[in-house]
């Protein structure tokens, strides 16, 4: 299992995870789902994809186990990834 964070997956052509990842996945998460189907092209994979705030409110489960495979795709909302970092450093 792992968790995998992408701070950059757009289309089907351009992306830095492969799309068998999220294949694999048990979750694939984004900060916004709707900027993800609204790409010209399609976005890197076909699943559907669940809403992080939908996880953080506990609406949706997340990893349930260590073997678990996770996935967070970002679609960069005004600077989502620099509040998740900082927060994840001020709980270091």
């Amino acid at each position: 299992g792992a968790h995998v964070t992408s701070v950059g997956p757009k289309s089907a052509s351009a992306h830095e995870c492969p799309p068998q990842l999220a294949d694999q996945a048990a979750l694939v998460v984004s900060d916004s789902p709707a900027q993800a189907a609204a790409y010209g092209e399609p976005f890197f994979t076909a699943r559907p994809l669940v809403h992080l705030g939908a996880v953080l409110a506990g609406d949706v489960p997340g990893r349930a186990g260590p073997h678990d495979i996770t996935v967070y795709a970002s679609t960069g909302l005004a600077g989502s990834e620099v509040v998740i970092a900082a927060e994840l450093l001020a709980g270091a």
